[in-house]
Parts: C-alpha cells; structure tokens; sequence
C-alpha cells in the first residue's frame, strides 16, 4: 500500500478507506475536460475499477484542457487513448474503455457501480445517465462548466433530488466554452465527491454547488424534490429495484 500512503495517513481515509476505494466500481461517461482530470484522480487514488464512455475521437483542440490526451491520440476514440494512459498510471485499477455514447436506452442495474460520474457536456446525456441511476439506486456525482463557473451536485436517488429536480433539462447549456483551470478545479472537485461516497463520507445533500473561478468562490444553492420528477419522485430509500 505505499503507493497510497499519503492519502491513508488521513483520517478520513486509513486502510479502511482505501479498502473501499480498491474494491469500488466507478462509472464515468464523458472523457473530455472534466473526466480527464476527475478519471486521472481517481486511478491515482486506487479505486478498484473504471469503466470509461466517451463516444469521441481526441481533436487538436481539446488539448488546451483534456489532459489526458497528447497529440499522438488526435483521430483516436478518446475512451481508449484515455484507458491506456490510466493503465500506465496505475496498473492496480481495472480499466474497461467504451467508445460510443450512453443514451436512454442505456440501463444500470443495481449493485453495477458503487458509483457514476457524469462528466458530459450534454445536457440529454446527463439526464440519460441521471434516469439510469435513478432507476438503478446509484449514487450520481454530476457536475458542469459553463465559462468561469462549474457546477457539482451529489445524488443519492430516493434520498436527495436528482439531477432533473434541479432543472438539469431546462437549463443547463450544451458545449459551453470554459478555461483548462475553471474545468480542472471543477473536476477534481467531482473527484472528491465520488471518493466520498465510495468512503460513505457525509457529503452536501439537497443542495447545488456552484463554484466561481472568477471570485474563488463557492455557493451552496438549496434544492428540494420533486414529488412529481419523473426520474425520481416516486423513489425512497426503501423502495425495491
């Protein structure tokens, strides 16, 4: 374990913290910006296994913030030049790479993933996956950069309002340009809330982060459920799958 000695020597992590990362099995769909960096920590960190989705091919001008990719990749499927650089980071972690797009038709059973991050600058893809994991009872970490702001949510479906109650499908712009240091701060930020509920940390709950790169600020915006959200209203803790 010397290799996540730094990170054990923490007491919200330890053994058995780390435990839980190296046996945790991660989603992350959208390998550009923000799941460069965020895919980058986690497989730095030690978690267990990755599965990549990205159906895009590197292109010169994600370089300026997809650090995952150099210009050898340009033409390649981003799901499987990202994979190859994580194996070379850290040869522990369990890397699977699918290079086409999660769409509606796409379902998540439960126990799949302990967790899914949705790292895409779709807003019909982060609802696909919001809908997924809504029906599949895992845990979400969906974030979003828009010029010098991110946003970040955590969602535990049948306990905390997902990414539909929080008006994800009406507002939330598509491809919305952001700098390399506004994505990567964001990213990691994403990074840390998928680790903390691989380690069952007690994480913001009910509520929207948005982080200011402008101000070096962050605001915690209130969010309630929808009782009539079509992705989670009619889910509780207790609810079968």
């Amino acid at each position: 374990m010397g290799r996540y000695m730094r990170q054990m020597s923490l007491p919200e992590f330890g053994a058995e913290g780390q435990r839980r990362l190296s046996g945790a099995k991660v989603l992350v769909v959208g390998l550009g910006g923000l799941g460069s960096v965020l895919s980058h920590c986690l497989a730095g960190m030690g978690v267990g296994s990755l599965t990549l989705v990205d159906p895009d091919r590197v292109e010169l001008h994600n370089l300026d913030r997809q650090f995952l990719y150099t210009e050898e990749d340009i033409g390649e499927p981003k799901a499987q030049a990202a994979a190859r650089r994580l194996a070379r980071l850290n040869h522990e972690v369990g890397i699977e790479a699918v290079p086409r797009a999660f769409t509606a038709g796409t379902a998540l059973a439960p126990g799949q993933y302990d967790v899914a991050v949705a790292a895409t600058d779709s807003r019909e893809s982060r609802l696909d996956i919001n809908r997924a994991c809504c029906g599949g009872r895992i845990p979400l970490v969906c974030g979003g950069v828009a010029g010098l702001y991110g946003t970040l949510q955590v969602i535990l479906p049948g306990r905390t309002p997902c990414v539909r109650c929080a008006g994800g499908g009406e507002t939330w712009t598509d491809h919305a340009p952001s700098p390399a240091p506004v994505v990567s701060a964001l990213s990691a930020l994403m990074a840390q809330a998928a680790a903390g509920v691989l380690c069952g940390w007690e994480l913001p709950q009910n509520e929207l982060i948005l982080f200011d790169g402008k101000r070096f600020e962050l605001e915690h915006i209130p969010l309630r459920r929808r009782e009539d959200c079509p992705h989670c209203g009619g889910l509780t803790e207790e609810t079968p799958c």
